[in-house]
């Protein structure tokens, strides 16, 4: 009783859901009511045959629950992005919208996965023309997909043509509309397709006096630029936003939304979408608000619509979905709201695609920049989702419950109708099953073998497709005639599963086996003959063969091809099979002569080259015939011919014998062609001396071989040759050069040829630079700028096209300088240098003594690491500079002195650093001594009187090398000589000074010398005496006497007291003044007196204030040994003395020449002459003067 209820509601329900409208085409299938887990469900296309297309879904029914919705991208570029659309390209999926704001066309790129994260390309303002854009549509039209933009700011519409496919970028049109196509406040778009028409609706209008729906008619072809336009308007509408339009049993319905009344419109075209509609508007029980996008789609054979809400609700911005059943037309509808927190900001955009059974719904959360997915419960647990063939696979289910089976019927009128079955799969597993069969051949036995592993089934029930049936589990039947059978097989298991297994088999009628004898006369053995099959048998039934000759397998060839090697009666059987039968043919040859057996040898060759055919026949023949397959024949044993073209020729030999066999050897030989050489030259710069010039093979590769080798020889004087097949060649000068290529192919046929190349001159590019150094310019200079239009250079990694470029490189390392030179006669010259930057020297110096007037000692601290330095150069601020590494410089004030070291490197890199020197005023050191001089053993008392030390080190510098410390010393010097004793003082800032005083131990020597004399004016008219004397003796002197002689009026004696040292020489003004004589002073003299003067010559000198010489009487007088004569010249001059005895004998003569002037001394040695009178006579520049004298002894 209860099973008859379920199949009464179950046909109830199948009543209810198939469209029963006699205007639209009808589809049917036959569907079993109940399945099990895993059971081969057959389904059959029972609907009218003619011109339809079949979609089917195995797994409907996801509007029947809510979606979820997932966040798949976020972008700033989604902001105000009111429309999106979802396409599918050659297995990849696409989704385009527009930007209302930034006026940008987006693509986003899924791949082959709808389910991933898409990939957002921005393509732009494409054509600059986008403003305001609100709605797009997108459609393919001859393999050509089409985008439309209802174009807000400009008030237009825009086509956008993917002329190179869907990834590249479009090329946009702007449409050519009448005056009366007001697109004001474009709102939406939609293309559509109604037969071979397309039609473009935009709804415009930005309030209710203006809202309408605007009708572009394009007829065959969307790409005409000028459609003709209509319009018509929505009763009450204010502000028409979305539109979506449905074909049903050739009537064209579409929906329009009304954003400030929240309404929902019906439009009726009836069968044509050119008439004037009839408009309705549809109780959706007040749920929409702010309607402004809806797209209709079919699923479970039940119309819905979805309504994107643009407004945020005090609980969450709204997806709405209206039910329409199973037709658009119904005017009792349901409408649902659908809410998700994913969309508290509200959207515009909305489309809601199909694949592989599973619908998928996109959107943009305008207040968070979001792409959002909405997805549908799709749990497809069958083995295929979808089919467009007309009567599908068996499909199986591998979970229970209720499943719906939709078939979508199409006509060539895009007319679409749905029919929805459902299917109860019961918890139970069915068996599984198979079969496979034996033989093929029609009123034979086919032998069938069922196959199970789960060894549960208890019924088998075959059907054969030819009316018979079998129960039995591995049946044989017979087909009564050839064609295509269903065979299904249909088990039973024990837990009462069905299931299904089917295969086509094709049966075949039995082969009638036949052939032809061969039809030459005589037949004779060592000839091959052809034996024609000409066995009847059906198409694809594939017989096998098998040949018999005397009763032994010979071929299983379709033809036989056949040597009789004996002169007997042949017996030849021709045997065809197919799976199940076959059949047999036996056909005698009965008289059978000896023939020759025919053969020769050959080698293949080249055309144009003579070859030798070789006759190797064996037997008795009376004459032999050539054909080469060229047109050439001969009569001569051995052969011979010359092929002018290539290709493959059947080379036929007979030789005939007395018994009438012509038997034949037939060989195929090949002549293989010859290469046709050809080659270029590349232009400049691939073609200049001193770079590789590129030669190109273009030699075409023959149809029956392949080019093996080249040999080239380029003509110059290195004899260069290659054998590349495109060689580069460097030729070291420019200029013209023959050269011969020569080309073998694989099979060894060659041919060659000459041509004359150019060969031009690369200009001339090697290059200079100064140093490279770290942040400093390097300046790069090339060697010759002649013939050259344009310069690159690659420096590291900067380029630079000026001739001469100037770089400056930021760190140490090895660069690479490459100048490239293009030359005007296009030649390149390239020339590459390795550039150092060295590691820049850290300059740094020390110094330390840094005391005025002494040699503040300097020290180059510099790090050079692989550089080092070649030269320095120190500045002491202004006061002077210095090189080397280690230089002193003596600063004479205390103060700061900038003082900077410039190093030069081996690599000419120059690096300085400048420090401040504070110079610090040395101390003096000061001590007394006493005394300094004395004989041996001297003791010395040494005292430090220098104001600012504060240590002090004395230095004997004697034989003991004796030194103290204290402030106060005593050294004692016992041996003879001058001992050096050095005072080193050092003060608080730790400078130093050096005071030294001679201290001699000695045998003392008398001797000093006047060394000047001169009157000084004076401001009361007297004249003051200033001499100069040296102490010439080797201890200090005092109390030195001077006399004064003035012009022998007078003397006067003065002694002066001062101490002078050794070797000082001292000058003192004496009190003495010279006012003047009443006679006048003539002369003026002075002599120091020292008792123990060892030599007295030198203590005196003279001035001379007369213009003649003055001449002093001789002293002294009388004399015994010497004589002295001293006179006072004024100037430069000669003079002469004689010396005469009382008889006027002259017994002395001396002269003098240069006298400086002053007092000059002549000493005369008297020696010689005796006691008495004598008379001394002076003669100088004009003076004469004679004194008597006298010689006692």
């Amino acid at each position: 009783m209860k099973s008859q209820i379920r199949v009464a509601i179950l046909l109830l329900f199948l009543g209810l859901w198939q469209v029963a409208n006699s205007q639209c085409i009808q589809p049917e299938f036959t569907l079993q009511a109940n399945g099990c887990l895993n059971e081969s469900i057959f389904i059959e296309n029972t609907s009218s045959v003619g011109d339809f297309s079949y979609e089917w879904d195995f797994c409907s029914g996801d509007f029947q629950s809510s979606p979820t919705a997932n966040v798949v991208l976020n972008d700033v570029n989604f902001f105000r992005a009111r429309s999106i659309k979802m396409i599918e390209d050659n297995g990849n999926w696409y989704g385009f919208s527009i930007s209302a704001t930034s006026n940008i066309l987006m693509r986003l790129d899924f791949g082959s996965n709808i389910n991933s994260t898409p990939t957002l390309n921005n393509l732009g303002n494409v054509g600059s023309v986008i403003d305001l854009a609100w709605s797009i549509d997108i459609i393919e039209e001859d393999g050509l997909w089409k985008l439309f933009v209802a174009n807000g700011g400009g008030k237009n519409i825009l086509r956008y043509n993917f002329v190179n496919g869907i990834e590249s970028v479009p090329v946009v049109q702007v449409l050519n509309t009448p005056v009366v196509f007001d697109v004001t406040g474009p709102n939406s778009l939609k293309i559509v397709k109604d037969g071979n028409n397309y039609f473009c609706f935009v709804s415009a209008g930005t309030s209710a006096a203006n809202s309408k729906i605007v009708r572009l008619n394009f007829g065959t072809t969307l790409d005409n630029a000028s459609p003709s336009t209509s319009q018509f308007t929505l009763a009450s509408a204010n502000i028409i936003r979305g539109m979506s339009f449905v074909k049903e049993c050739d009537n064209w319905i579409g929906l329009a939304l009304s954003q400030n009344t929240n309404s929902l419109y019906r439009i009726d075209f009836g069968s044509d979408l050119t008439s004037t509609p009839i408009t309705s508007i549809l109780d959706t029980s007040g749920l929409l608000n702010t309607p402004v996008n809806i797209e209709v789609r079919n699923e479970n054979g039940n119309y819905y619509a979805f309504v994107q809400n643009a407004r945020v609700e005090v609980a969450n911005a709204a997806l709405y979905k209206i039910s329409f059943g199973q037709a658009i037309s119904n005017t009792s509808i349901t409408t649902e709201k659908l809410s998700f927190p994913e969309l508290t900001g509200g959207g515009f955009a909305f489309d809601i695609v199909t694949n592989n059974s599973s619908w998928r719904a996109y959107t943009f959360n305008l207040g968070t920049n979001n792409l959002l997915r909405f997805d549908f419960t799709n749990n497809c647990d069958a083995s295929l989702s979808v089919s467009s063939e007309v009567n599908p696979p068996l499909i199986n289910y591998f979970n229970s419950g209720q499943r719906y089976i939709t078939l979508k019927k199409t006509d060539n009128s895009d007319n679409t109708t749905y029919l929805v079955k459902p299917i109860l799969v019961s918890s139970n597993q069915a068996s599984d099953i198979s079969f496979t069969s034996q033989n093929i051949c029609a009123n034979n036995d086919v032998n069938f073998t069922s196959e199970n592993i789960s060894g549960d089934i208890t019924d088998y029930n075959w059907d054969f497709g030819d009316t018979n049936t079998s129960m039995a589990q591995d049946p044989i039947h017979q087909f009564a005639a050839a064609g295509d059978y269903e065979v299904k097989l249909q088990v039973t298991a024990s837990n009462g599963c069905n299931n299904l297994a089917r295969q086509t088999l094709t049966i075949y009628n039995e082969p009638v086996a036949n052939f032809d004898l061969p039809s030459a006369s005589p037949i004779c053995t060592n000839q091959d003959y052809l034996f024609t099959n000409t066995t009847s048998f059906d198409a694809g039934s594939n017989p096998t063969w098998q040949w018999e000759v005397n009763g032994t397998p010979t071929s299983t060839t379709q033809d036989l091809t056949y040597e009789i090697p004996t002169a007997t009666v042949q017996d030849i059987k021709l045997i065809a099979s197919i799976p199940g039968c076959s059949s047999e043919v036996t056909k005698t040859i009965n008289t059978v002569e000896d023939g020759p057996l025919a053969d020769f040898s050959f080698v293949n060759d080249c055309e144009d080259k003579s070859i030798t055919f070789t006759n190797t026949t064996v037997g008795t023949v009376t004459g032999y015939s050539w054909d080469f397959g060229d047109g050439n024949t001969s009569g001569l044993t051995n052969g011979a011919n010359t092929f002018d073209d290539f290709g493959t020729y059947d080379v036929t030999l007979e030789a005939t014998n007395a018994a009438g066999c012509i038997n034949t050897s037939v060989q195929e030989i090949t002549i293989y062609s010859k290469p046709q050489p050809d080659f270029s030259l590349d232009l400049p710069p691939f073609s200049c001396n001193g770079s590789p010039s590129q030669f190109n093979d273009l030699t075409p590769n023959p149809a029956d071989s392949n080019l093996d080798s080249w040999a080239w020889s380029f003509g110059d004087t290195q004899s260069g040759i290659s054998a590349v097949r495109n060689p580069q060649y460097i030729y070291a000068d420019a200029g013209q050069y023959n050269v011969n290529l020569d080309v073998t192919t694989n099979f060894g046929c060659t041919a060659s040829v000459q041509k004359m190349v150019t060969i031009y001159q690369t200009p001339n590019v090697n290059f200079s630079f100064n140093a490279a150094c770290v942040n400093q310019g390097t300046s790069f200079v090339p060697q010759s700028a002649s013939g050259i239009d344009s310069w690159q250079w690659k420096i590291g990694t900067s380029t630079y096209n000026q001739q001469n470029p100037t770089h400056v490189f930021s760190s140490p390392a090895t660069y690479n300088a490459q100048l490239t030179a293009n030359g005007s006669n296009g030649c390149i010259g390239v020339a590459s240098q390795m550039v150092n930057v060295p590691v820049p020297s850290v300059v740094d110096f020390s110094f330390e003594n840094n005391c005025t007037n002494q040699d503040t000692q300097f020290t180059d601290l510099t790090s050079t690491g692989s550089d080092p330095v070649s030269s320095r150069l120190w500045q002491f601020g202004s006061l002077g500079s210095a090189s080397g590494a280690n230089p002193s410089f003596s600063f004479p004030t205390a103060g700061s002195y900038p003082t900077k070291l410039t190093v030069i490197n081996q690599s000419g890199c120059s690096y300085s650093t400048t420090k401040i020197v504070n110079i610090t005023q040395s101390p003096i050191a000061t001590f007394t001594a006493t005394p300094q001089t004395g004989t041996a053993p001297l003791t010395v008392q040494l005292n430090n009187t220098s104001p600012s030390s504060i240590s002090q080190l004395w230095t004997a510098n004697d034989p003991t090398n004796a030194t103290s410390t204290a402030k106060t010393a005593s050294f004692t010097f016992d041996k003879l000589g001058e001992y050096v004793v050095d005072l080193t003082i050092e003060d608080e800032s730790g400078c130093t000074s050096v005071s030294s005083k001679i201290i001699s131990v000695i045998i003392p020597t008398l001797d000093i010398e006047l060394t000047q004399l001169s009157l000084m004016p004076s401001a009361t008219g007297e004249s003051n005496i200033l001499l100069s004397l040296t102490n010439k003796s080797n201890f200090p002197v005092n109390n030195i006497k001077a006399i004064i002689d003035i012009s022998g009026e007078a003397l006067i004696s003065e002694t002066i007291t001062a101490t002078i040292q050794p070797n000082e020489v001292y000058s003192q003004i004496l009190s003495t003044g010279i006012i003047g004589s009443r006679n006048g002073t003539s002369y003026l003299c002075v002599e120091l007196v020292v008792d123990g003067d060892a030599d007295i010559r030198n203590n005196k000198k003279c001035l001379n204030n007369d213009a003649a010489t003055v001449v002093m009487a001789p002293y002294p007088n009388p004399g015994s040994e010497n004589l002295n004569l001293e006179w006072i010249s004024t100037a430069v001059t000669s003079a002469e003395i004689h010396i005469f005895d009382p008889t006027g004998r002259k017994v002395y003569e001396d002269m003098f020449f240069d006298l400086d002037p002053g007092l000059n001394h002549a000493t005369i040695s008297l020696g010689q002459l005796n006691p008495g009178m004598y008379y001394v006579f002076f003669v100088s520049e004009g003076v004469r003067r004679s004194f008597p004298f006298v010689i006692s002894r």
